[in-house]
């Protein structure tokens, strides 16, 4: 524990929300004029902040801003919320060691309970082709549950937090009471982060109640009881037993997984990308021992306006990822390419330039090798363009990848050609002199060269 201190629903049951597609559909064309015409300050820094460090120093995102201004509020007029919870928890990090927690709990009652598992289904949301407008009204239905404990009370557990943590065991979706400290007066009614996914306004819990029994995997239920194991083995342990990355993911960040004296409550944002690097870190572990391709393959998808490339070359493991933000895109005036990478042995350090969507496309790379048996040295070309108006998340990235993963190849007999494939068919025709392992591979040698 001690690493990670570091979507189509039901219209009839979301009529309450009063979120049209036409007043949704309107925010994209707002940021685009933002960005082309107004005299707004964007930041170079915002590009490697995404809304998320404060790198401009002003202490909120007015880019955010601008998003949640134009999304319709949902009222609250009541102080008892019950619904059916996905399930889904969240852990703020604001104030941290004291932090935010509490169960996400729907505004509207659902029937059926596969519905309320679409609130929390990237899977499902790819499947079925949602835009954004539908991602953003299903996930701002839910209510974000607050209630402040410091990170270390996930140890000894009572009243909000107990329950919680009870709910984040459940494998199914469960009826879920939430009793307020008060009425509350609603400014804003989404949160919006390029990590996490989008969630309706927070409202301060002073009592949780699960009115059902949870329905939790044995699996689950033997490494959350065993206070001996390790988080990072807990983890690896969860995902060989085929146990969902979304449930994964909560169970470390409501602090059920770990040594019990290492327990400790993970903001969400931190337990989303600290699974998708263990996870990857296990995986690595079998890639690099398997033979490596025999051609070089390169796999295309796209998915709200994020266009993904990637390159597999016939070498041992190396992995990069290079994204661009086009001119219109939300975090700049003019296109902009960062990049991070790792050589065979992999990285010790965070990739401070792209982040989380670094690690998440790196988990559904290394998914596939593993799946095939085979080793490669992987290149992942993003591309964003002025489509993609609202962050959803990182699961955008890791998804999409899975699904260009998923598809037939392009085959080819040498690097270059596979660059010009890529470069005929992306926006970007350059994007190669950006790349790290490009460089170093038409640069070095190696033994099979001179055969």
């Amino acid at each position: 524990m001690g690493y990670v201190i570091c979507v189509i629903i039901n219209a009839i049951y979301l009529s309450e929300i009063v979120l049209s597609d036409i007043v949704l559909s309107d925010i994209a064309y707002y940021r685009k004029e933002c960005i082309e015409k107004s005299g707004r300050m964007v930041f170079a820094s915002c590009i490697y902040c995404k809304g998320g460090r404060n790198l401009c120093g002003l202490g909120r995102c007015a880019l955010i801003e601008e998003i949640q201004a134009k999304i319709p509020t949902v009222p609250i007029n009541t102080k008892e919320v019950f619904g059916t919870s996905p399930p889904s928890v969240f852990v703020g990090r604001f104030g941290y060691p004291k932090v935010s927690i509490g169960p996400l709990v729907p505004s509207v009652l659902i029937d059926e309970a596969q519905q309320a598992q679409q609130l929390d289904n990237p899977e499902f949301w790819i499947d079925k082709k949602c835009g954004i407008e539908e991602i953003i009204r299903m996930r701002t239905s839910l209510y974000r549950s607050k209630t402040e404990y410091l990170v270390n009370d996930a140890r000894v557990p009572n009243g909000v937090l107990a329950t919680t943590q009870e709910l984040a065991l459940s494998k199914k979706p469960i009826d879920t009471e939430v009793k307020l400290s008060r009425v509350p007066r609603i400014t804003k009614v989404a949160s919006l982060d390029f990590v996490s996914c989008p969630m309706g306004p927070g409202i301060e819990v002073v009592k949780a109640k699960l009115t059902e029994n949870p329905i939790v995997p044995q699996k689950v239920d033997a490494l959350v009881s065993d206070t001996d194991v390790k988080a990072s083995v807990a983890i690896q342990e969860l995902y060989k037993a085929g146990i969902p990355y979304t449930h994964v993911q909560r169970l470390l960040s409501i602090g059920l997984l770990g040594r019990a004296k290492n327990r400790k409550l993970v903001p969400t944002r931190w337990a989303i990308t600290a699974t998708d690097d263990q996870m990857g870190k296990m995986l690595m572990e079998k890639v690099r021992l398997y033979q490596e391709i025999g051609e070089y393959r390169v796999y295309s998808a796209n998915f709200l306006g994020n266009y993904f490339h990637i390159l597999l070359i016939p070498m041992i493991w190396a992995y990069e990822m290079l994204e661009t933000w086009l001119k219109g895109a939300l975090w700049t005036f003019e296109p902009k390419t960062v990049s991070d990478w790792e050589p065979f042995e992999g990285r010790s350090s965070y990739a401070d330039n792209i982040s989380g969507a670094y690690y998440s496309a790196r988990l559904s790379v290394l998914e596939y090798l593993e799946k095939i048996s085979r080793q490669a040295t992987a290149i992942v070309v993003r591309e964003i363009t002025d489509e993609y108006w609202a962050p959803l998340g990182v699961w955008v990235i890791r998804e999409t990848v899975k699904k260009a993963m998923s598809t037939k190849p392009e085959l080819f007999n040498s690097l270059n050609e596979a660059i010009e494939y890529i470069s005929a068919n992306s926006r970007v025709k350059s994007w190669a002199r950006n790349s790290k392992l490009i460089r170093e591979i038409r640069a070095q040698k190696r033994l099979l060269d001179f055969f």
